[in-house]
């Protein structure tokens, strides 16, 4: 099965990583990440990486088979299944995939890390 992990990847913590090694558990990961412009539309503000960075640490991630661009919320049509974190339920144009939900790691959290630095 063709797994998608949508990210930002601004900021990895663990529960990131937990999110991809239970992903492997249903199939080949992916990470569609979000692209600049994007997670300046999500979160009304650039990235602190940008995208080539980003990309470039996911794809040294164990368990991460390859990294997608993604400039919406429209899932492609190759995988055949989203998996994410279940604190957030994103808007996703699915196309017929399945929506995997991870539970959140507890005590983690990009906004909080943010909030610190």
């Amino acid at each position: 099965m063709k797994i998608l992990v949508p990210m930002c990847a601004d900021i990895l913590h663990p529960g990131h990583i937990n999110i991809i090694k239970e992903a492997n558990k249903f199939g080949d990961v992916t990470v569609g990440l979000s692209t600049d412009k994007f997670i300046a539309e999500l979160k009304g503000r650039p990235p602190l990486l940008p995208y080539y960075i980003r990309r470039l640490i996911v794809l040294g991630i164990k368990g991460v088979d390859g990294v997608v661009e993604m400039s919406d919320l429209t899932i492609p049509i190759q995988f055949d299944a989203v998996a994410h974190g279940d604190d957030w339920t994103p808007e996703y144009k699915l196309n017929g995939a399945c929506y995997i939900k991870i539970p959140h790691t507890p005590g983690i959290s990009s906004t909080l890390i943010k909030e610190k630095i």
